[in-house]
């Protein structure tokens, strides 16, 4: 195993024209996703990066049993590579709810968006109430509808309103029907590399129950997918001393 892992790590690392890049290899013994979680903590990794290898997924299923496993269960941010995706993107999407693990999650889109020069995609998908109620209540849906409608636009201007996109090709879009039907449609209709999603993952309960949209997209596995939980991608000083930096002219300015 060792003389094989030899070889073909340094076959990869000649093939790779990446000079700067420092590398190191692990051979590990033992259960195969017990041996990734228990080195991403051990080497407080900012990121797992995997492949989906789709003679191992499920029949119903384009995912296969490790990877969905890593995208369900890590603490640590994972990104899954599916064959045929540019593994350089050139087009990023973001799905947003407003809540605070999208929030994490588009951070992280626009942080690999520019270190790519990749087009980033932000979408919402607004779900109609046929989507979500029964039809036996006597309820005026296209009034709700229209009404919903109206807020979920303005919270989508408010929520896109605290990121800076400065630098970016990007296309943000409300979409409108059954929300992973949406995404997935989304992803093939503009060529989408690389989806991200945002989970809460911050005890072990939750890791376990990601939200039933990002289940059902992972289990399309549309295109290459980052999963993002309690902890970001890229954590770079430089991101804290900005905040900093404006925080302190925002309050110059009132003062």
């Amino acid at each position: 195993v060792e003389k094989y892992a030899d070889t073909s790590y340094s076959e990869i690392m000649a093939r790779e024209d990446i000079p700067d890049i420092r590398s190191e290899k692990m051979v590990l013994y033992g259960n195969m996703f017990d041996r990734i979680m228990s080195t991403a903590e051990d080497e407080n990794v900012n990121l797992i990066l995997g492949s989906n290898d789709m003679e191992q997924s499920g029949e119903s299923y384009n995912v296969d049993v490790l990877a969905e496993k890593l995208l369900r269960k890590s603490r640590k941010p994972v990104w899954i590579v599916k064959e045929g995706c540019n593994t350089v993107p050139a087009a990023i999407l973001c799905s947003v709810d407003y809540s605070d693990a999208s929030e994490r999650a588009l951070n992280n889109a626009i942080k690999i968006a520019r270190a790519f020069s990749a087009r980033l995609f932000v979408v919402n998908v607004f779900e109609p109430m046929e989507y979500r109620y029964s039809p036996r209540f006597e309820i005026d849906y296209q009034e709700e509808n229209r009404k919903n409608q109206l807020e979920n636009s303005r919270r989508f201007t408010d929520f896109l309103a605290g990121f800076n996109f400065t630098g970016l090709e990007v296309h943000k879009e409300i979409l409108k029907g059954s929300s992973h039907e949406e995404i997935v449609r989304y992803v093939k209709q503009n060529r989408v590399d690389l989806l991200f999603m945002g989970a809460v993952g911050k005890t072990y309960l939750q890791r376990m129950f990601l939200g039933s949209v990002t289940e059902k997209v992972i289990r399309d596995f549309p295109c290459s997918m980052v999963v993002t939980k309690s902890e970001n991608i890229l954590n770079l000083q430089i991101d804290t001393d900005i905040s900093e930096i404006e925080r302190h002219i925002e309050v110059e300015r009132f003062v």
